[in-house]
């Protein structure tokens, strides 16, 4: 399920991706509809990490959701160390 924005409103959105050493690609990105507005790349390791915490200007039923920039090639882990949540601010 991917939050969709009920009002224009800023939120606040925080993600945490975590991908496994025998993947190749560890690039993720925020998108609103699907369009990517904010990249984040980790540097290779056995375990690699992202987070970010980003403030979003929404228009009504704007979905804001995190992709796998390369899913071809990228598993990412979910169960206890993956997360993706957010908070309406205020509304506009």
């Amino acid at each position: 399920m991917q939050p969709v924005a009920r009002h224009r409103s800023v939120y606040l959105f925080t993600v945490n991706v975590c991908y496994h050493h025998q993947t190749s690609g560890r690039e993720a990105g925020i998108a609103i509809g699907g369009n990517v507005v904010v990249r984040l790349v980790a540097n290779w390791s056995l375990w690699s990490q992202i987070s970010q915490t980003v403030l979003l200007s929404l228009a009504p039923n704007d979905e804001v959701s995190v992709l796998n920039i390369h899913s071809e090639q990228a598993f990412v882990h979910g169960f206890r160390y993956s997360s993706f949540s957010g908070i309406m601010l205020w509304a506009l």
